[in-house]
């Protein structure tokens, strides 16, 4: 869940109106980067009789710098859409005001800057019937930083797991992240490892462990996840101890040898006679 979107434009500074025959107009628009940086989307418009050119003379910011626009601050020949051109130190023109306005823009401005001035000098010089007439001014405007630009980069939660006892299961395990009693995303973290969650915006959550045991620890828990950092979270799971089962050998069956059977002699015969009285 990456958060890189740029805020919506949250400023408009215009200033200069015509006030003679040849003035600048100068409009800032602000935007805001999820870094906290800002920047300034600059307009110049050469305000005029609708038919002469501007050089812009110098321009510049008091802090920070500009992008698409350059200045050319010796030039001194006739002001039109072609020129000055590179072999005379070429500028930035721009057309009569009717014709549109030159974009440019001061990129990156720090969080901790609260405004940036800028000040164009513009230049023009052109034929009339009486010969050429060369005429110069300078437009200043001041734009303040935006007070949403806030850093607003995403972070991650690291979760660092552990089990201890022999009947801690496998996993892996499986870590609910929570705001506001929804479900914003899950981390699935292996046995004694670690895990990072999906990009979240700044904020505090809460984790939950699907299917953890009652002494379960989770630290911090809340967690406050900075800008564009990355928290780690401790998860540790005891389980008992289970003693191994107790083996018993199998012991060989005994082994009774045959004896040969007995064989008794015949019993004697004893043959008695008659009995004689006498």
């Amino acid at each position: 869940m990456v958060l890189a979107t740029v805020l919506a434009l949250t400023a408009l500074v215009l200033t200069a109106a015509p006030a003679s025959a040849h003035d600048i107009g100068l409009a800032g628009q602000t935007s805001c980067q999820t870094d906290g940086t800002w920047t300034v989307n600059w307009s110049l418009i050469n305000f005029g009789d609708g038919s002469h050119y501007m050089l812009v003379r110098s321009a510049g910011v008091d802090q920070g710098t500009l992008a698409g626009i350059t200045s050319n601050p010796s030039y001194n020949g006739i002001v039109d859409a072609a020129q000055p051109d590179a072999s005379q130190g070429g500028g930035t023109i721009v057309p009569p005001g009717s014709s549109g306005g030159v974009a440019f823009s001061s990129p990156g401005l720090p969080a901790s800057q609260a405004a940036v001035t800028l000040t164009v000098t513009g230049f023009w010089n052109f034929d009339t019937p009486s010969g050429p007439v060369s005429d110069q001014g300078t437009e200043v405007v001041t734009v303040d930083r935006p007070p949403d630009c806030v850093v607003s980069e995403a972070g991650r939660i690291e979760i660092d797991k552990s089990t201890t006892g022999t009947s801690a299961p496998a996993g892996p395990f499986v870590f609910q992240v929570v705001q506001n009693n929804a479900v914003v995303t899950t981390v699935t973290v292996p046995a004694n490892g670690s895990a990072l969650s999906a990009d979240l915006p700044p904020g505090t959550y809460s984790l939950e462990e699907l299917s953890a045991p009652a002494n379960a620890k989770i630290s911090p828990n809340p967690v406050t996840v900075a800008p564009a950092a990355t928290v780690v979270v401790t998860a540790v799971n005891t389980y008992p101890d289970v003693p191994p089962p107790v083996v018993v050998e199998a012991q060989p069956p005994v082994v009774v040898e045959a004896q040969p059977p007995v064989v008794l002699p015949p019993a004697p015969v004893v043959v008695t006679g008659p009995q004689f009285t006498g």
